[in-house]
């Protein structure tokens, strides 16, 4: 009978010695490293892209409801006692002279602009911007009649804040 053979140990055996290992950790590393903060810049540029473009958003919003109504308005008061000019009264009457509309434009504390509308004793509000940090008319006591130039400021703050403010002018419907 046969006995087993004991394998031998070879102590020549190649292998990964301890420097080896810690090179190839360090390398490791610093590629992960890069990776992630590669992804980290792209996911808070996205973020900060966002917020500036969701700050745009609103001040076009804001601008183009004050546009709408500015172009039926046949009286546009600014609170002159105001530095800002607001809260904005603007009022017309329909065609047929049936219904009274008066429209007030202001800047809430919660940093909403607010549309009030009555038209004839019955009142309705609605939020037409978001985020809106400051509204303001230049200028207000040199308003005739003529185009009123609005600085609108929209703030958001998120993981990266972003600010934005447009100076836009708007004119009211022409004379008869």
């Amino acid at each position: 009978m046969r006995l087993p053979r004991i394998k031998r140990i070879n102590l020549c055996q190649g292998g990964y010695t301890l420097n080896e290992l810690l090179v190839a950790m360090a390398i490791t590393g610093i590629l992960i490293g890069g990776v992630t903060t590669s992804i980290v810049q792209i996911f808070t540029g996205s973020i900060g892209s966002s917020s500036r473009m969701m700050a745009v958003k609103q001040i076009e919003h804001a601008v183009d409801t004050l546009r709408s109504d500015f172009i039926v308005a046949q009286q546009i008061t600014p609170d002159l006692d105001a530095e800002s000019g607001f809260p904005l009264q603007l009022i017309w009457v329909d065609w047929d002279g049936a219904e009274e509309h008066v429209i007030t434009y202001s800047l809430d504390d919660d940093k909403k602009l607010i549309r009030e509308e009555e038209i004839d004793g019955d009142s309705t509000d609605r939020v037409v911007a978001e985020h809106i940090q400051s509204i303001s008319i230049l200028d207000p006591d040199d308003y005739a009649g003529g185009k009123i130039t609005l600085s609108i400021t929209s703030s958001v703050e998120s993981l990266r804040s972003a600010e934005v403010t447009r100076t836009i002018d708007i004119l009211p419907r022409p004379a008869r």
